[in-house]
């Protein structure tokens, strides 16, 4: 389908942006483009398992690139800011709220905004540099005239309804454009504390390196997260070029498949390798694994012993030897249908030399090799 005027300009918009706030770039180039003639303006909502960034093709249109820029910049903010997925409180003062909000995303906007947005100016008493809540509890005292806002809000709700889920769809954008930024454009993010904590906390929780220099030790439950956010978020993909931007590649990603109901296939080593304490952290990172995915649990030394849909695991069956190929026979992979793979085992044993056709985690325990030249491989410290 041939892209629309309008959404060729949020496209060329986001990609000027690139060049001096990468992380706004990065996180833009994830979401879901669609045209809404039902707001005025834009707005950030949650569909089918993505951001959402709704737009108006007037509006797109009727203002100029600058100026469409420091609106996407705006609605970033929005999302670093952690204002999107925030639940309101009991009570709370909804019109000091949205200038609070407004006022915060829009101090660290540079290029110019259209139209009569809510900007620090238009408040005296309000100092610079002051997180979104602070500002609320001076602007209580305050009680403003109302203003309309740059963007809608009400989809945010979108958001705020799938719960967990939509959280973490933010971190992961999030964690997945930190971690494939240089250290050169990592120092070009400019952001306020409150924000850079929001990025830490996103990145951490995905196993990337985090704001400051160097890197840290890192559970391998995280990484088994990052590792499967990755497999399973199969676009955008941001070691695949960008047909439009080939050279900001690792910025602005290209286009992969998603399933819209992530099945996974966690495949257990039942040899007498796997000790019980092993077997109680898998569990556990299982557990937190199939609030948001399908889990189907397979035990397996050197035959499959049980599939069953995720429970905490308990006794297991098997402690024989270890084969790896009957969990990747053709006939059972079509039975289940996994999106991905995540094995874990020692590595000692057979595996098929050709690869299955979704991606596979190895998860190795003690000193064990990676039983195939084939597949990712994390290690159980």
């Amino acid at each position: 389908m041939k892209q629309s005027k309008a959404k060729g300009r949020v496209s060329l918009a986001t990609d000027r942006l690139a060049a001096e706030l990468p992380l706004h770039a990065g996180i833009l180039a994830q979401w879901r483009i669609v045209e809404d003639t039902s707001i005025g303006t834009m707005a950030i909502g949650y569909n089918r398992g993505r951001l959402t960034l709704y737009f108006s093709p007037h509006f797109v249109e009727s203002i100029s690139l600058e100026e469409l820029s420091a609106v996407l910049s705006h609605e970033a903010n929005h999302v670093l800011f952690g204002h999107c997925e925030r639940e309101p409180v009991a009570n709370e003062n909804k019109r000091a709220m949205v200038i609070a909000e407004e006022t915060t995303v829009n101090e660290w906007v540079s290029g110019p905004l259209p139209g009569d947005p809510i900007v620090l100016a238009n408040y005296p008493a309000l100092p610079p540099n002051e997180d979104t809540l602070t500002r609320y509890d001076r602007l209580l005292t305050i009680l403003p005239e109302a203003k309309d806002t740059l963007d809608d809000h009400s989809r945010w709700e979108q958001i705020r309804a799938s719960g967990v889920l939509g959280n973490s769809v933010i971190a992961t954008a999030i964690a997945r454009v930190w971690d494939q930024m240089t250290p050169e454009q990592k120092a070009k993010v400019n952001l306020p504390e409150k924000a850079k904590k929001i990025v830490e906390q996103a990145v951490r929780s995905a196993g990337a390196s985090v704001l400051s220099s160097g890197t840290s030790q890192v559970p391998w439950q995280k990484v088994l997260r990052r590792y499967v956010g990755q497999a399973m978020n199969r676009r955008p993909v941001f070691t695949k070029p960008s047909r439009r931007f080939p050279d900001l590649v690792g910025i602005l990603p290209g286009r992969g498949r998603s399933g819209s109901k992530p099945r996974i296939l966690a495949a257990i080593d039942t040899s007498g390798s796997m000790t019980a304490s092993i077997l109680s952290d898998i569990s556990a990172e299982l557990s937190v694994m199939a609030k948001t995915h399908e889990v189907i649990v397979v035990e397996c030394d050197n035959k499959i012993r049980d599939v069953y849909p995720f429970r905490p695991i308990g006794v297991v069956h098997g402690r024989g030897g270890t084969d790896f190929r009957p969990v990747f026979q053709s006939d059972f992979l079509r039975q289940h249908k996994p999106d991905l793979v995540v094995y874990f085992t020692d590595g000692c044993g057979s595996a098929p030399i050709e690869p299955p056709h979704m991606p596979v985690i190895w998860v190795l325990t003690g000193g064990g090799k990676k039983p195939a030249s084939w597949g990712k491989e994390l290690r159980i410290c």
